[in-house]
């Protein structure tokens, strides 16, 4: 059965071995793992923001519903969508770093996992949408190509004086998108985990012409702009709704309905598929791949060999490690990136990629107390090191982790 060497210590202690010789053991006090990096208070301005764009989006779905066009309520689901990531970037931060939402019994990890948990369901709430819209636009193909009876609301019209677009509706949905995206840096965790950025159009040209730099790990907001997909794709559509329909006949306003529908399907539904499988497979408490920032699993891989290696450890199973949130998704190695986010924006807005690491080592069942606690202590050290590896660490860094190392008497 496994052993913990170390008892609840808090502080500088001492801990007796059988022999009456007493071993210093410290214990280093540290921020809980999982703490949101955010001051505890909610922005009014951006709970308006977020009000404002969700009653949008329900307003040009109705629309949508209304005039029978498919891609105006498919975008009326993107507008929901944007309200719900000022909400999560803005909103709920301030709203978990209030003391009276730390409970550390009920969490032990921290607020960070109800984060990840919100940001789950908005990539869910993004998936349900695309196959809403994939189903009412085959329903519309089929209805249109075959001779039955049945229609929506607004077919009839659309099919003799062409779909009525919601101009000034579709003019105040570009500004308001274009006005989250870029006051309030929208959708920057989704492109950071998801790794689908945008490239720049600067990287198709030789490198000694590259003096455009940006920085992925936490888009600029300038930048946020042109390299995230999830803010630039309902922007690019309200535009095409807005001046697409100008430049084609009347007649055809319903195949350039259906055509723009089913692209926004495809889109959506890979942009969505992509930020569910990565922060679903955090809430599965599966194992990191390689490749973190500083290379911390490499150095934990090196750590676990040299505890293998020692002489005191008879045998070491595999450690069970996984991530309380999805990992920061470096930029490509063609890229050149000299300016990063500042320390304190890092601090605030970057998902500080936590771990949480459990260890068994298997020992000699004759070996002295105080051996096992000078060898917990060493596996304990080497681990943490090992997981703050090219990292700030600890207040305000990239990187956490909380370790636990059990010991087993063979």
């Amino acid at each position: 059965m496994p052993i913990s060497p170390f008892p609840q210590m808090h502080g500088e202690q001492k801990a007796e071995a059988e022999n009456g010789e007493r071993v210093d053991v410290s214990v280093r006090s540290k921020s809980p793992i999982g703490r949101i990096r955010s001051p505890p208070n909610i922005a009014p301005e951006a709970v308006g923001v977020s009000i404002t764009q969700f009653l949008l989006g329900v307003w040009l779905w109705i629309t949508g519903q209304q005039v029978g066009s498919l891609s105006c309520t498919g975008l009326g689901y993107w507008i929901v969508f944007d309200a719900l990531g000022v909400v999560l970037a803005h909103v709920l931060p301030g709203y978990l770093a209030r003391p009276s939402t730390t409970a550390e019994i009920r969490r032990p990890f921290g607020n960070a996992r109800v984060e990840t948990v919100a940001m789950f369901a908005q990539s869910v709430y993004l998936l349900f949408a695309s196959v809403y819209v994939c189903k009412e636009t085959v329903e519309h193909i089929l209805l249109s190509s075959g001779e039955g009876h049945h229609h929506h609301h607004g077919d009839e019209v659309a099919e003799f004086f062409g779909i009525e677009f919601p101009t000034v509706l579709l003019a105040i949905t570009f500004f308001s998108l274009s006005l989250t995206t870029i006051a309030y840096n929208n959708h920057s965790k989704f492109v950071s985990t998801a790794g689908n950025h945008i490239p720049p159009w600067i990287s198709l040209l030789p490198s000694r012409y590259r003096y455009f730099v940006v920085s992925y790990t936490y888009p600029p907001r300038l930048v946020n702009l042109l390299s995230n997909p999830y803010a630039l794709t309902p922007i690019i559509l309200s535009l095409t709704l807005l001046f697409g329909p100008g430049f084609i006949p009347t007649y055809q306003h319903r195949y350039f309905d259906l055509m723009l529908a089913g692209v926004e399907t495809v889109v959506t539904f890979s942009l969505a598929y992509t930020a569910a499988v990565a922060f679903g497979a955090t809430l599965l408490q599966t194992s990191p791949a390689r490749g973190l920032a500083g290379g911390r699993m490499e150095a934990f891989l090196r750590a676990m060999r040299e505890i293998e290696r020692h002489p005191q450890v008879l045998h070491l199973p595999a450690p069970h490690i996984w991530q309380l949130t999805p990992n920061l998704t470096l930029p490509q190695d063609q890229y050149t990136y000299t300016h990063n986010a500042p320390v304190v924006e890092s601090k605030t807005q970057g998902p500080a990629q936590s771990l949480v690491v459990t260890l068994e080592l298997h020992v000699r069942g004759d070996l002295e107390d105080e051996e096992v606690l000078r060898l917990t202590r060493w596996a304990w050290e080497r681990c943490s090191h090992a997981l703050h590896f090219g990292s700030r660490g600890g207040e305000g860094g990239e990187a956490e982790a909380e370790i636990t190392v059990g010991v087993v008497r063979d």
